[in-house]
């Protein structure tokens, strides 16, 4: 079994009814899906569809392992661009 997604199911049942849980996919995993063309190609759409799934409401970003990786690059891509506040 690969990782992905299905390995945040039980820490997003934690959160039911009092936070609203996403997974952010890693395009290329899929049968048919293409890879990024470059690394900052992939953090970019990354960062796009966080903030398109945060609806500007206040969001955190988990990863583990290489999606630990991304969510760190994530965050310093949406601050760079003015679009993420510590708290």
């Amino acid at each position: 079994m690969t990782s992905g997604p299905h390995e945040f199911a039980r820490f997003a049942s934690r959160w039911q009814g009092r936070r609203r849980v996403h997974v952010v996919s890693a395009p290329g995993y899929l049968e048919g899906e293409d890879l990024p063309a470059d690394l900052d190609t992939f953090v970019r759409t990354q960062a796009d569809q966080v903030l398109t799934v945060a609806e500007g409401r206040p969001f955190v970003l988990v990863g583990r392992s290489s999606g630990g990786w991304t969510a760190h690059a994530v965050a310093e891509r949406l601050a760079s661009r003015g679009g993420l506040r510590r708290r």
